[in-house]
């Protein structure tokens, strides 16, 4: 999506588990009514991606760095910053793919989980089903089931090590994901 005019900056729009590009659309059109450009992207298994056999957080990840190459690549674009913004678990694959590739310019993070396991037991919670039985078989089955290790997509880790300027995003009143998870995304945060 472009603004009138030649735009200011580049923003990828990461949408959370379950969504897709489209859902976004409306925070999309906030952040090109302020001139600068968006994509809109869809996560594999989600969108417009079509199915895929199981989820693999890792391609995730590199399909941001995929997005990130493509901005590289366009005349219009290359010479601006280009900032991420993830949503919900979007958040968690955009502070990931940020801490990952020093070419992100910021990283806005909105509504999102500490990390996938946390992740993981409020899907549990929500549910009504008992992670402190679950947990121990979500966790070891977690790098079979999503293709990673659930510690190298750690918010507090990940974060910890990023070298752009971040903004954490959370409602109070979040029924989903606790304020908490933001508190602790933020105090990771380097100073500066």
């Amino acid at each position: 999506l472009r603004p009138d005019g030649f735009p200011v900056g580049t923003v990828v729009i990461v949408h959370g588990w379950g969504g897709d590009a489209g859902r976004m659309a409306p925070l999309a059109a906030h952040v090109v009514a302020r001139g600068m450009a968006v994509l809109l992207v869809d996560l594999p298994g989600h969108g417009r991606t079509g199915p895929v056999p199981r989820y693999n957080a890792a391609l995730m990840v590199e399909d941001l760095r995929a997005v990130r190459d493509w901005i590289a690549k366009r005349e219009a674009l290359r010479q601006l910053q280009a900032a991420i913004l993830g949503y919900s678990f979007g958040g968690l694959g955009s502070y990931v793919a940020a801490s990952r590739d020093p070419r992100w310019g910021a990283l806005v993070v909105l509504a999102a989980p500490v990390g996938p396991m946390e992740a993981a037991h409020l899907y549990l919670d929500g549910k009504g089903l008992p992670w402190r039985w679950l947990g121990g078989m979500v966790r070891r089955s977690f790098v079979r089931a999503v293709g990673v290790d659930p510690e190298s997509f750690d918010g507090e880790r990940n974060l910890a090590t990023i070298q752009v300027p971040v903004m954490i995003v959370h409602g109070e009143s979040d029924e989903v994901v606790p304020v908490a998870h933001a508190e602790r995304l933020y105090a990771a945060v380097p100073a500066g």
